[in-house]
């Protein structure tokens, strides 16, 4: 596929640049729509789309289903943080999960709040309940009228996106944060750290180094030392 290519919209041709590894792009969209059937009170409009198959195809002047992206795959497939990566796999995961999170259950809420295109927020929401993150309540028909809730594995994710937060906050003074994490009775800021469930100590330090566990990989075992006092 060459650095740019010209998806047909309608009677335009949109070129759009892929810049490798980039999480999104963005279409500009002129007055009147197109064949997406998207229309913009302004001059130009952007509208942001997921480089990992939120496209949406038109096919004969008609709209398609989102194509289903694969996901990243792991390179060492017993590798833990791949594993992370190939469950939460793109940004859109933690923002959706994010939502839930605050309570945001029912599909319009969380429409409204991300502006996303239904069906492309729709298409995620599949997704994440083909993951096993999500599922939803029994009874609406209907996605867009359904209520959503995390399962076990989905919940897990929370502690990631604490940690995520607080990491995109700490370069920043605490007048500059427009987004804190904070305690429910009291009010007061916290700082999420990482600690040893067994001793509480932290463990983001060099003391701490990760070790090639029972099941290692050849591919584990080139690369990280064995665990002390086990050789």
């Amino acid at each position: 596929m060459s650095a740019t290519e010209a998806f047909p919209l309608g009677e335009k041709a949109v070129r759009v640049a892929r810049p490798g590894l980039a999480d999104f792009f963005l279409l500009p969209f002129s007055r009147g729509g197109d064949a997406t059937g998207l229309t913009s009170d302004d001059s130009e409009r952007r509208l942001e789309l997921t480089m990992s198959g939120d496209l949406l195809n038109v096919e004969d002047g008609k709209r398609a289903e989102p194509a289903r992206p694969a996901g990243p795959k792991a390179r060492i497939p017993d590798c833990p943080l791949a594993r992370t990566v190939e469950t939460v796999g793109h940004w859109w995961t933690l923002e959706i999960l994010h939502e839930v999170f605050n309570g945001h259950t029912r599909f319009e809420a969380i429409h409204r709040n991300l502006g996303t295109p239904a069906d492309v927020l729709l298409d995620r929401i599949a997704q994440l309940m083909a993951k096993g993150l999500l599922e939803t309540e029994v009874g609406a028909a209907d996605p867009e009228d359904r209520t959503y809730r995390l399962t076990d594995l989905g919940r897990s994710l929370r502690p990631l996106i604490l940690v995520m937060a607080a990491w995109g906050n700490h370069r920043l003074p605490p007048e500059d944060r427009s987004l804190v994490l904070v305690d429910k009775e009291t009010g007061v800021a916290v700082d999420p750290v990482v600690v040893d469930g067994l001793t509480g100590r932290r463990i983001d330090t060099a003391d701490h180094v990760f070790a090639r566990g029972p099941k290692a990989s050849e591919m584990i075992i080139a690369r990280y030392p064995e665990i002390p006092g086990q050789r």
